[in-house]
């Protein structure tokens, strides 16, 4: 198996730039070297911070660049992300019954679960109790090796200003994944 993971692309819409910077060239050179290097990649998955702003234009940029990409895309959100923003421009997504951009896949025989650890009002992470129940049965229903995809970390990282964003609520989500803990 073979996973290309992208994170952060802060896309902002034509003609604006980032702090002087252009995300959407970034990203269509990191996409361009990605197809040249690794066209047996099995999955390519990107973590969130899409969009800076959360705007639909920002998504549209992301979409036109993921239709020609080959290989296939999976999309997270982040705290910089808008669901219903992101929704009018990929309705397709991942969706777990309750709203949230989450699911998981099966891939070369191991389990994919993607997480979606947006907070409205913050942009620290957070893992409601609605998300817990989802994934408590994605991973009692399976057997797999699994991996975890999640914009936000659940432990400290290191640096100050990541950490304060992290996970607010870890402990609860270390909880659901500690009996899983030998093939997570």
């Amino acid at each position: 198996m073979k996973l290309i993971h992208l994170t952060d692309t802060h896309l902002v819409p034509q003609p604006a730039t980032l702090f002087g910077l252009d995300p959407r060239k970034r990203l269509d050179a990191a996409l361009k070297s990605i197809t040249q290097e690794h066209p047996d990649a099995d999955l390519l998955v990107i973590t969130g911070d899409l969009a800076h702003w959360g705007e639909l234009l920002a998504y549209d940029e992301l979409q036109k660049r993921i239709a020609t990409n080959p290989i296939r895309t999976v999309l997270l959100i982040g705290n910089h992300d808008e669901r219903s923003a992101f929704r009018r421009v990929f309705p397709e997504a991942m969706d777990d019954g309750n709203g949230f951009v989450q699911g998981s896949r099966v891939v070369d025989g191991h389990r994919l679960i993607f997480l979606d650890t947006k907070q409205q009002g913050t942009h620290a992470g957070a893992y409601c109790a609605a998300r817990l129940a989802w994934l408590e049965k994605e991973l009692s229903g399976s057997h797999e090796p699994t991996l975890l995809f999640m914009h936000h970390p659940a432990f400290p990282v290191g640096m100050s200003s990541m950490d304060l964003l992290s996970q607010q609520d870890a402990s609860a989500l270390w909880q659901v994944l500690e009996p899983h803990a030998d093939r997570i």
